[in-house]
């Protein structure tokens, strides 16, 4: 994957060599060795046996028509980012690391990239959605209800501090003018866990559920907390859909 310069020190050229250097040109994970840019093969391993790197024997063993030291020239030594964020360039931060060893590392932690990489990118972001943590984008304290598996399935409210001054926000019996956002969780047994969000109201004609883009997320929070009418936020919600639930559609005459 090409790496986003935008997000890297200008100095990050001089950085990455310094690392390099001191590890000699060697991957810190598995020793193997790497050649320089624009390195012969020859050069690589004369320059090997003068650091008296522990695979050197093995690199002049012959294997058929050539000898290992072809091996040499598969490899690129690369610096990773320990906690992968491309700002934080402390030394302990920063690892000399062969490619097939980069990518085993960025493998195992996928779920945390993802995660950056929302963020990054605007998207909403729950630190623990099971201690009620704010949403990331939401500008205010909002009162919105989620399915919490300790409850055995029950709907319950995450009180904010907005509950605290007296606000008319909290959870209202079946009819409310408003609605509700709702939280539901992906997978639990994965370290970030994906979470995604639906507007929910009960209307005359039955329970609406619908999903809500993240990019509507605050919009939609904001109209709630505005206590706007239920149709209105479902038309915000439903914009540029292709597919509506039969509660939706009939409410809204489509």
């Amino acid at each position: 994957m090409p790496m986003d310069r935008s997000l890297y020190p200008d100095n990050w050229d001089e950085l990455a060599l310094a690392i390099k250097t001191e590890a000699h040109w060697c991957c810190t994970e598995c020793g193997r060795p790497c050649r320089r840019p624009g390195e012969t093969r020859e050069a690589a391993i004369f320059r090997l046996t003068l650091t008296e790197h522990p695979t050197v024997a093995e690199l002049w063993e012959p294997s058929g028509a050539d000898a290992v030291v072809s091996k040499l020239g598969r490899f690129t030594l690369t610096v990773a980012h320990l906690d992968h964020q491309p700002g934080n360039c402390d030394r302990t931060n920063l690892k000399a690391l062969c490619a097939p060893c980069h990518g085993t590392y960025d493998l195992k932690q996928m779920g945390r990239k993802r995660v950056l990489k929302a963020e990054r990118a605007g998207q909403l972001r729950i630190d623990d959605a099971l201690n009620g943590t704010q949403l990331a984008l939401l500008p205010e304290p909002v009162v919105y209800q989620r399915l919490d598996p300790r409850s055995g399935g029950r709907r319950t409210v995450v009180r904010k501090p907005l509950d605290a001054v007296g606000s008319k926000r909290k959870h209202r019996a079946p009819g409310n003018a408003s609605g509700w956002i709702e939280e539901r969780m992906g997978n639990r047994k994965r370290a970030n866990p994906s979470v995604s969000y639906y507007y929910r109201w009960d209307s005359h004609k039955g329970r609406v559920s619908e999903y809500i883009r993240a990019s509507q997320v605050t919009r939609v929070a904001g109209l709630i907390e505005a206590e706007r009418p239920a149709l209105e936020i479902l038309r915000v919600v439903v914009d540029g859909k292709r597919k509506l639930s039969a509660v939706s559609a009939e409410l809204l005459g489509k």
